[in-house]
């Protein structure tokens, strides 16, 4: 299992050379890659627990590194809504929109500051390896089914969440971004045979959910703005959000 040791190795690489970038004037790109390197870490993580991986003391350091992923998100749901803003939204509405998007921006860049001062990151990176020294005792055959057993049980789980009318799409999004990345893991970094669509579909699922969370913080964004828009762009919101759960095909 050193295949997967490695492959954490690559993200935390990843990670720190991304972490510096969200303490300055990153873009869009730069939080996007950064966020990305953490989700796969997360989803990794959760495979160690379920695997019963001894977690090294003082793992809880990884709590910080959670609250700067909370802290990136309102980053890049500023820059976004400032995007989006200016494709449909009235330039008076859209001026103050930026207006505060940019103040949220600058003052979620002041608290990562203090964020990344509080986080030990070669501490976090000394945890994680030694955790995942540990998948090296386990047998490949063994984590193929702990992980092909979860990810059946949560599929079962997504579908029976679907079939209510008030069912959690926030919570749907974060487990078919975890299944999407663990099952590349599957496929990659320990080699078995998975059919390219079923990656395929959990990734289209993962972002066609992406985006319509995007439009729902955007939408959340804009209500707490003085320069309220009319209700003909509320209803071109529901009408973006509809179509796309209309269109997310999780059998």
């Amino acid at each position: 299992m050193k295949g997967l040791g490695r492959h954490a190795g690559i993200l935390l690489t990843s990670f720190r050379a991304n972490i510096l970038k969200s303490n300055l004037d990153a873009d869009m790109n730069d939080i996007h890659n950064l966020r990305l390197d953490l989700k796969q870490l997360f989803a990794l993580i959760k495979l160690l627990k379920w695997c019963k991986v001894q977690l090294p003391d003082g793992f809880g350091e990884s709590l910080a590194v959670k609250t700067l992923f909370k802290l990136t998100g309102i980053v890049r749901d500023n820059q976004l809504s400032i995007a989006y803003g200016q494709e449909i939204l009235p330039y008076k509405t859209h001026k103050e929109l930026k207006r505060k998007a940019c103040k949220n921006t600058q003052q979620a860049r002041k608290q990562i500051a203090t964020a990344l001062q509080g986080i030990d990151l070669d501490k976090v990176q000394t945890d994680l390896a030694l955790a995942f020294k540990e998948t090296t005792y386990l047998k490949t055959t063994d984590m193929l089914y702990q992980l092909k057993n979860k990810i059946q049980k949560d599929e079962s789980s997504i579908i029976a969440e679907l079939e209510h009318n008030e069912c959690d799409y926030h919570r749907i999004r974060r487990r078919v971004k975890e299944q999407y990345y663990l099952l590349t893991v599957i496929k990659n970094v320990l080699g078995e045979n998975i059919n390219p669509k079923i990656i395929n579909t959990k990734k289209q699922q993962a972002k066609a959910l992406g985006k319509w969370h995007d439009w729902v913080v955007f939408e959340k964004n804009i209500r707490n703005i003085e320069v309220a828009p009319d209700d003909k762009i509320y209803a071109l919101l529901q009408h973006k959000r509809q179509n796309i759960l209309k269109n997310i095909q999780i059998p």
